[in-house]
């Protein structure tokens, strides 16, 4: 009841300023896809990424693709957002948890097991490398495993687009 209560609540106030009563780490749908927030930040996949609401990352990687394409890895404490530059828009293409300390609303984390996340999230996957991947819209839940333990879990935007000749398959773009 209380997970309704808070997801309810939550898409009302989306709908106005972003999740702002929301007290911990949270996945959402919003029109079929995930979406991450945590700490009252809202990762919408795909969106332009707004730097001054997510406050200071700990290192940020960047990665120059042709003609005004960049790649950009912000690492904060414990989660990573990557993001691509084109034509001066920077947008969020994939955000990875990298501990226990962050969840998706339904509370699957890393280090939980594999029958946890089945238990959560069901039989509709594909298995993907090291892992299990959910799709809504335009959206993907990845969750990496290793002997039957989760290590990591990647929120990604779904897209086909060309960037250079390095290619990145997680996230299908050619950079």
């Amino acid at each position: 009841m209380k997970k309704w209560m808070i997801l309810l609540l939550c898409f009302v106030t989306l709908f106005s300023v972003g999740c702002t009563n929301q007290e911990e780490e949270t996945s959402l749908v919003e029109d079929g896809a995930f979406l991450f927030v945590y700490d009252n930040m809202v990762f919408p996949l795909g969106d332009v990424f707004l730097k001054d609401t997510y406050g200071d990352a700990l290192k940020i990687d960047t990665e120059k693709g042709r003609e005004d394409t960049q790649k950009r890895t912000y690492t904060y404490e414990h989660y990573e957002v990557v993001t691509y530059l084109v034509e001066d828009l920077e947008r969020i293409y994939q955000v990875t948890l990298l501990d226990d300390q962050v969840s998706t609303m339904e509370g699957v984390k890393v280090s939980d097991t594999v029958d946890r996340m089945l238990q959560v999230y069901g039989e509709n996957y594909q298995v993907r490398n090291d892992g299990y991947e959910y799709f809504r819209g335009d959206t993907s839940l990845m969750f990496y495993v290793n002997d039957s333990s989760i290590t990591k879990i990647e929120y990604r935007y779904q897209v086909e687009t060309s960037f250079d000749d390095v290619e990145d398959s997680n996230l299908h773009f050619n950079f």
